[in-house]
């Protein structure tokens, strides 16, 4: 379950041994962003072949908003910082809540909205952690072997 307070990083530090985002990115078909993984993590419970949405793991002293931004670039090569690009953040408006991600991992949940066409999203880099799989409308979601938390 999605809580919707932002936890102070002193109780992270109690309870967490990590913290990151999963950031939902939403096209106007209201459908979301589909990424299979290319790496594995024990810690996050990633494994390579898995299905989910973009996620990032947040660095020391990184606050979510941050960790967005990096995991945005790095995982599908993009800039929202930039202003003609497909991908836009409303920091007032993007923040959906915590929830905890796998056992000792709290994960902030975003939404970001792609402003292009949908087909914009073939020129997304897929050499990294991930690659885009394809939009999918969210009662679809559970047809795919989705990564544990994400």
């Amino acid at each position: 379950m999605v809580e919707r307070r932002l936890t102070s990083s002193q109780e992270i530090k109690e309870k967490y041994q990590k913290v990151g985002v999963v950031i939902f990115v939403v096209n106007h078909l209201g459908e979301i962003l589909v990424v299979k993984e290319n790496s594995d993590n024990q810690t996050t419970q990633k494994e390579i072949g898995a299905y989910g949405v973009v996620c990032e793991t947040s660095r020391e002293n990184e606050d979510w908003e941050e960790t967005v931004i990096r995991g945005i670039k790095e995982e599908l090569g993009i800039d929202p910082e930039i202003e003609n690009s497909y991908l836009k953040i409303d920091p007032k408006n993007c923040f959906l809540g915590e929830s905890l991600f796998v056992d000792g991992v709290l994960a902030r949940v975003v939404v970001a909205k792609w402003i292009g066409d949908k087909d914009d999203i073939s020129f997304v880099k897929n050499d990294g952690e991930v690659s885009v799989v394809g939009w999918e409308k969210p009662e679809n979601l559970l047809s795919y072997p989705l990564r544990n938390g994400g």
